[in-house]
């Protein structure tokens, strides 16, 4: 029997579908059924998956052929959907935690970035706990005094890199905010010359020659100038450097998960404190937005992506590279500096700024791809 005119037919060796003609000699039950040639000994191989589909017993529901689910549902278990699901799901946390915070700081006009840290430690300390006692992970809980001294110059400059980010990220747009906090590489070279005596080779400079360059010509043409912002975000970024020399030196043995647990529990007494100087329970208890229902969901997304975003870079780290992470990291950046501008309003358009954060957005993959590649 032939093939209507609109019927579909599979071979099994290109898999992609085409029409054909009355002239093809197969058989058929309905019009736009599906088919599948059996020309490769009935077996269909996914990108190496040794898993195979059999024509033989395809089962038909309302002309829907049920191999062809087989085969898209077996995709999902593929190592290379793992591998951009990870990227998808590292990518889009990091997006959401840039825009929840900006949106909990700018939008609602919340200025209480002390206490809206003290909830990300905490929660982050409970999850670690949790995770510790199920077995997930391996978390070493217990203190030194050894530790504790070693640590807390760490745990300052960490915490204070995190609070001057938040409010300057309140007082700029995404677009210079990101663009101002990837200078962090100008101080982690001036550092690493003067305190680890490490000279870094001359692309890595050239790169950040680029991203400097980028910086400065988006700063000149950017018509939202704040001088507080730009001076909170470029003392963060000296902070942001101070932490990750400071890692090098006194944090080789230590697990991730295990930094984040020690940062988390030594910073609490400084947040504590900056709280309760500046009476910031007393103002969230009396804060007007405070049972908006909407504010509640993007504070509280807030807190919890805080633990959520290192536990993404870790799973797209071990499931691609630390090359792949980091240059989703800057594709995120793109994407943020796009939708920031589309949702928040605060970006006054000038060709020669755009043109400036594409040159800085060029340098920072640069420098990305030349440290992750050298080791």
């Amino acid at each position: 029997m032939k093939l209507k005119p609109n019927d579909i037919y599979i071979p099994l060796s290109s898999i992609q579908f085409k029409n054909h003609s009355e002239s093809d000699d197969k058989e058929y039950s309905n019009t736009n059924n599906l088919y599948i040639d059996d020309n490769e000994n009935n077996n269909l191989k996914i990108s190496g998956d040794e898993s195979t589909f059999n024509p033989n017993k395809v089962n038909r529901e309302n002309g829907v052929n049920l191999s062809l689910i087989d085969f898209i549902k077996n995709i999902y278990k593929t190592p290379r959907f793992l591998s951009a699901g990870a990227v998808l799901l590292y990518g889009t946390v990091s997006l959401c935690q840039t825009i929840f915070n900006k949106k909990v700081m700018t939008t609602y006009d919340f200025n209480a970035s002390n206490f809206l840290l003290f909830n990300q430690m905490v929660v982050t300390i409970v999850i670690l706990h949790i995770l510790k006692y199920f077995n997930i992970l391996k978390i070493n809980t217990n203190f030194e005094k050894e530790t504790i001294k070693k640590l807390m110059p760490l745990s300052f400059c960490y915490i204070i890199n995190v609070l001057l980010g938040l409010d300057s990220l309140k007082q700029l747009n995404i677009p210079m905010y990101s663009a101002l906090k990837r200078l962090v590489a100008v101080v982690i070279l001036v550092m690493e010359y003067f305190i680890l005596k490490k000279v870094s080779p001359p692309k890595i400079i050239a790169s950040v020659f680029v991203m400097v360059i980028g910086a400065v010509v988006a700063g000149i043409t950017d018509l939202t100038f704040n001088s507080l912002g730009y001076s909170l975000v470029l003392l963060s970024c000296v902070f942001q450097a101070s932490y990750l020399i400071y890692v090098k030196k006194v944090a080789n043995n230590m697990s991730t998960y295990d930094m984040l647990y020690y940062n988390s529990v030594l910073s609490l007494p400084i947040t504590i404190f900056l709280m309760i100087v500046n009476q910031e329970v007393e103002y969230f208890q009396t804060f007007e937005h405070l049972y908006d229902r909407s504010f509640q969901v993007y504070f509280i997304l807030s807190i919890f992506l805080g633990f959520f975003l290192n536990f993404c870079i870790f799973f797209c780290t071990s499931v691609n590279s630390p090359l792949t992470t980091s240059v989703t990291g800057q594709i995120k950046n793109i994407a943020s500096t796009i939708i920031g501008a589309i949702i928040f309003n605060d970006v006054i358009i000038h060709p020669i700024n755009i043109i400036g954060l594409i040159i800085n957005v060029i340098g920072s993959i640069w420098y990305s791809f030349l440290k992750l590649t050298s080791k």
